[in-house]
């Protein structure tokens, strides 16, 4: 599966079970769309609107453990993490969030569900 493929099965199978894992409202987790081809003239626009390099795919807003939040960079089996993204998940650890890469959408869930029954 591709990375958007996961992410895809990722939010509906968030749209069926968020709720029987105690969030009561399904727009706590979003995904941030910032891969992907774009014209110079799109890319700089959505850089003065704030695009960052290295910005994770996902944030789950709920606070768990003393953490402000779950960001989430996923990668499909063979794809690897690039400086900015490693940088940036450890700038978000810095600043009291969860922020881990995880592979596949199984690895994906369990990263969600341990995230959110403090396991982690």
């Amino acid at each position: 599966m591709s990375e958007s493929q996961i992410q895809r099965a990722v939010m509906n199978w968030w749209a069926l079970a968020h709720r029987g894992l105690g969030i009561p409202d399904e727009r706590l987790l979003m995904a941030f769309p910032l891969q992907g081809a774009r014209t110079p003239r799109n890319g700089a626009r959505m850089k003065a609107e704030g695009l960052r390099k290295g910005t994770p795919d996902m944030f789950l807003a709920v606070a768990r453990k003393g953490k402000h939040g779950l960001w989430i960079e996923l990668k499909a089996e063979k794809g690897r993490l690039s400086d900015s993204q490693f940088e940036m998940l450890n700038i978000l650890t810095a600043q009291n969030f969860k922020a881990v890469q995880t592979t596949g959408f199984d690895d994906t869930l369990n990263i969600l569900t341990n995230y959110l029954s403090e396991q982690f």
